[in-house]
């Protein structure tokens, strides 16, 4: 195969690009021309017609790589393809030793579904093995790209729009900003009844806890909060009123 290669690249850059004796033009014979001169020369005087691709030209374009075919088929990129016609050559060698006895496989990168293994007969067309359990099979390009883009990092968490938010950021309401000096707790605009004010750096202050009422004995009320005693005056322990 290496010496086809390099036939092949001799015929398109020298072959092809040389004059010919056999190329000369009825009407200007001291000149000869190259096969592209003359090639182009006829395209300009009488056209051409297009002629579609067959299948096996498709293939023939596609990129190729050479694989072993094994008894379960032929393994590649993590993927196994099999095909009943692989059974004459399987474990068998291609005959190519400057591929060390490998199969030409042609694939088509944007389509992971088959494979094509060039046989004794002509090309065998391998399916994915696992193929009815993906849906939508695509190209070989997202894992690649993504496993090139990020070595060696776990797949980020999508975003949730059920987690919790901030407090200072949805529910509290706006402040006015004041200066306070070190040490000094920022106190409330007027109107908010001498509540303390939350701001985001600091901690809310825990009010401190009401103290419950002892219990009286019955007939007696204990006062109200703030409220003063009222003393009788002139009312002694055993004595009434005058």
């Amino acid at each position: 195969m290496q010496m086809q290669d390099f036939l092949d690249e001799w015929l398109i850059s020298v072959w092809q690009n040389r004059a010919h004796e056999g190329l000369r033009d009825p009407i200007h014979p001291q000149r000869a021309f190259s096969p592209n001169q003359k090639y182009a020369a006829l395209i300009e005087t009488a056209g051409y017609v297009p002629v579609p691709l067959s299948a096996e030209d498709h293939i023939e374009l596609l990129p190729a790589i050479w694989q072993a075919v094994n008894a379960y088929g032929i393994k590649i990129s993590h993927r196994t393809y099999d095909a009943a016609e692989l059974n004459p050559i399987r474990q068998q060698k291609s005959g190519v030793a400057a591929r060390k006895g490998l199969w030409e496989v042609r694939r088509d990168p944007y389509d992971v579904s088959r494979v094509f293994v060039r046989g004794p007969g002509g090309w065998i067309t391998c399916p994915w093995k696992y193929l009815g359990k993906s849906r939508s099979p695509s190209g070989n390009w997202p894992g690649t790209t993504s496993q090139a883009g990020w070595p060696g990092r776990a797949a980020a968490t999508p975003p949730s729009w059920n987690a919790p938010r901030p407090l200072t950021t949805c529910c509290a309401a706006p402040t006015t900003a004041r200066r306070t000096t070190p040490g000094q707790e920022p106190r409330a605009p007027p109107g908010h009844g001498g509540r303390r004010l939350v701001t985001s750096g600091s901690p809310p202050a825990r009010a401190p806890p009401r103290r419950q009422p002892a219990e009286c004995p019955p007939g007696r009320f204990l006062p109200r909060p703030g409220t003063p005693r009222k003393h009788r005056s002139g009312t002694a322990a055993g004595r009434s009123p005058r």
